[in-house]
């Protein structure tokens, strides 16, 4: 059987893989900060909300009243700390993508070196 490898079509697949890579660990940053914003953003509404005096017995009682209060922010970081794990998830099957379009460059080379791919 006589394969014949085309160096621009593995050229152009490693340039795919590696713009993909580039691009989901761009976004993976963009929705850590996110996270990270509105993480602080909380953490300050919870302080500014124990110092106007929430109530309760014990932690606990006081950790539901912050709850009850500020049910949105927390339900906003909630959701872009899901976005973060999902946007790294991509960057992980990007980087997957990478290593399989390398180890495949690598076959095509043992193989033209074994004079296969004439």
């Amino acid at each position: 059987m006589i394969v014949i490898y085309n160096i621009n079509d593995n050229v152009a697949e490693v340039d795919r893989a590696y713009a993909g890579l580039s691009q989901a660990v761009a976004e993976a940053h963009v929705a850590n900060e996110a996270a990270i914003v509105a993480k602080c953003a909380l953490e300050r509404a919870r302080a500014e909300a124990l110092l106007a005096g929430v109530d309760g017995k014990n932690e606990a009682q006081r950790e539901a009243q912050l709850r009850a209060l500020l049910g949105p922010q927390f339900d906003a970081l909630a959701e872009v700390e899901c976005a973060a794990r999902e946007a790294r998830h991509a960057a992980e099957l990007a980087q997957l993508e990478v290593d399989r379009v390398r180890l495949h460059v690598r076959l095509v080379e043992l193989v033209a070196g074994q004079g296969g791919g004439r």
